[in-house]
C-alpha cells in the first residue's frame, strides 16, 4: 500500500515566499502493529540560511496492542516537530523532535 502527503515548497526554497503553513489530515501508514487512520499535522515551513525550517506538530490516535497486556488499546499521540533540512542534500539536522503519548 502506498499513500503519500506531498507539499510543493519550491517557491518557499526560491525566495517566493517567506512562510508556508500546513494544516491537513494526512494518512498514516501502519508501525509495529498499531494503526490510524490519519493523523493531524499543522506546520509552519520557511527558508531558513539554505536550510528548510519545519516547525509544528503531529497529532493521531493510534490502535494497537498493549506492550504489557497484549489488549487492544488506542492512544492520543503528540510529536513536537522543530528539524532543519538541507533540500539540496536530502540531510535532516534536527533540533529536536519529542513525542508524548
Amino acid at each position: 500500500m502506498e499513500r503519500s502527503h506531498r507539499v510543493d515548497i519550491s517557491g518557499l526554497l526560491a525566495g517566493g515566499r517567506q512562510l508556508m503553513v500546513i494544516a491537513d489530515e494526512v494518512p498514516l501508514e501502519p508501525f509495529e502493529g498499531s494503526h490510524s487512520r490519519a493523523g493531524s499535522v499543522a506546520l509552519e515551513l520557511r527558508e531558513a540560511d539554505r536550510m528548510l525550517a519545519v516547525e509544528g506538530t503531529v497529532d493521531a490516535r493510534v490502535h494497537g496492542p498493549c506492550g504489557a497486556c497484549l489488549e487492544d488499546v488506542e492512544l492520543e499521540v503528540h510529536v513536537d516537530v522543530d528539524e532543519r533540512l538541507d533540500p539540496s542534500a536530502g540531510v535532516t539536522m534536527s533540533r529536536s523532535a519529542r513525542a508524548t503519548s
